[in-house]
Formats: structure tokens, C-alpha cells, sequence
């Protein structure tokens, strides 16, 4: 029998980038950096509307894009209770839609069909 050498396995270098990304935070990222793109996101979670986890996913990150105390200081709701809101996916008031469209500079009108 022939002896056979075995060389211990080198260690992996940890890679230099991030091997995965969180996709809420990469999406809150992107709200945040283009504005127009804010907006189409926006008026897509109200077309959407009747999906309630995914309009609740959409408009928790918008409100973290925009800013929750920013949100807060609009509708009168404290931050608190706002966050509170957010993390159990309840619906929105009427009054947090309308400080989230006034915030990206639309107008959030109601039509009964």
C-alpha cells in the first residue's frame, strides 16, 4: 500500500462583502434614496390594499423611510404607540395614509366606486 498524504484543509478567508442582505433594510435604503420611487411604491401598497400583510410590510417600510417620528409629529400619534402600530401589522388610520402621502409630497384622495 502506497501512503497517501493528506493536507489539512485551509482555513476560508472570511469574504470581504456581505455575503446576504437584509431585503427590508435593503428596501428601506432604496425608499429613501429616490424619492420617485418612494411614490410608486406608495400608490402601489394602496392599489394593493386588500393584500393586508402586503400592504402592512409596505407601508411599515415607508414610514421607517420617511422617518416614524415624522410620521408621528403629523397625525398626532406618539412614536410609542405609532411603533407599537407598525410591529403588529395593524391597519392604518386614514390620518397616518394621509401624513405618509402628504410626506412624499402627494395628495391621498378617496374614491367610492
Amino acid at each position: 500500500m502506497i501512503p497517501i498524504a493528506i493536507k489539512p484543509c485551509a482555513k476560508r478567508k472570511a469574504p470581504k462583502y456581505k455575503v446576504s442582505i437584509d431585503h427590508e433594510q435593503e428596501m428601506i435604503r432604496q425608499l429613501r434614496a429616490d424619492r420617485e420611487f418612494a411614490v410608486e411604491y406608495f400608490r402601489t401598497a394602496l392599489e394593493e390594499i386588500e393584500e393586508p400583510k402586503a400592504f402592512s410590510i409596505a407601508f411599515r417600510q415607508l414610514v421607517i423611510a420617511i422617518g416614524v417620528s415624522k410620521i408621528a409629529r403629523a397625525t398626532g400619534i406618539r412614536c410609542a404607540v405609532l411603533n407599537r402600530r407598525l410591529a403588529r401589522d395593524s391597519d392604518p388610520r386614514v390620518s397616518m395614509l394621509r401624513a405618509l402621502a402628504n410626506a412624499l409630497g402627494q395628495v391621498l384622495t378617496v374614491k367610492v366606486v
